[in-house]
């Protein structure tokens, strides 16, 4: 007998039956008429399918009780696991009392960090959102940030008309504009920006923190994304998920299909 045995029953749920059961208060097996009047309505067909089960394992009111407890107390931890693993993560007007701010999201993951930040984004948008981890690498040059940052078309354009190698342009102009005062992180691109008329691009958007929890976004790091935009993610507290996001990145660096531009 498992959890599964009652699929969408809380915890709580289970635990007040075997109360129930134990105390002569729901005679055993209970009928769908008892557990309509305890207020199970919406989830009487579950319940009778799990308790039928139930009933050919355990005859008795009290071994039927126990095992509710136990089959309570797995779907508890799962809850509480499940609590943790996963938040929804919303950018835009008027968001919804279960999802968190992107941008507080953001600024947790990079405070909580303590080894590590893997990062990648199709627009770097605003200093602000980068500037905890220019602090950090300040602070501690140790504090590995690698970083996976799109080139964009028109930013290559603009700096060959004006006779400028585009890397050396784009070196230039993050260590100015974004990382100013701190020893620069480890930056990736896509060669491809260099070398074709209608380059793919970059465009994935994700904060990978010590490989142990993720966020992964439609949000770049802009304020506006960060604040105004309707952007929508996840943070996955998963070292499993984590960890493998970021061997993606790695596998492309290791292939040569992507290279490092600081």
């Amino acid at each position: 007998m498992s959890t599964s045995s009652f699929p969408g029953v809380p915890a709580q749920t289970l635990f007040d039956l075997a109360e129930a059961l134990a105390s002569g208060r729901l005679a055993w097996p209970p009928s769908a008429l008892s557990l309509r009047a305890r207020g199970y309505s919406e989830l009487v067909q579950v319940l009778l399918g799990g308790l039928t089960a139930l009933q050919t394992v355990f005859p008795t009111p009290s071994g039927a009780a126990a095992a509710l407890r136990l089959v309570g107390a797995e779907r508890a931890a799962w809850e509480r696991a499940d609590d943790r693993r996963l938040d929804l993560v919303w950018s835009g007007p008027e968001a919804a009392s279960q999802s968190r701010d992107t941008g507080i999201a953001v600024r947790e993951l990079f405070a909580d960090a303590r080894r590590k930040v893997l990062l990648s984004t199709y627009n770097l948008g605003a200093p602000s959102v980068l500037a905890p981890l220019v602090e950090r690498r300040r602070k501690d040059p140790a504090f590995e940030v690698r970083m996976f940052v799109n080139i964009s078309d028109h930013l290559m354009k603009e700096w060959r008309a004006a006779g400028e190698d585009p890397l050396a342009a784009f070196r230039r102009r993050f260590a100015e504009r974004y990382w100013s005062g701190a020893p620069l992180p480890t930056v990736f691109y896509d060669p491809r920006a260099l070398s074709k008329a209608k380059a793919p691009q970059l465009h994935a958007k994700c904060i990978v923190v010590d490989d142990e929890v993720a966020l992964v976004t439609s949000a770049n790091f802009s304020e506006a994304a960060q604040t105004d935009n309707i952007e929508v993610g996840v943070v996955v507290r998963d070292p499993r998920f984590a960890s493998a996001l970021s061997q993606q990145f790695e596998g492309l660096v290791a292939r040569g299909l992507l290279e490092q531009a600081i």
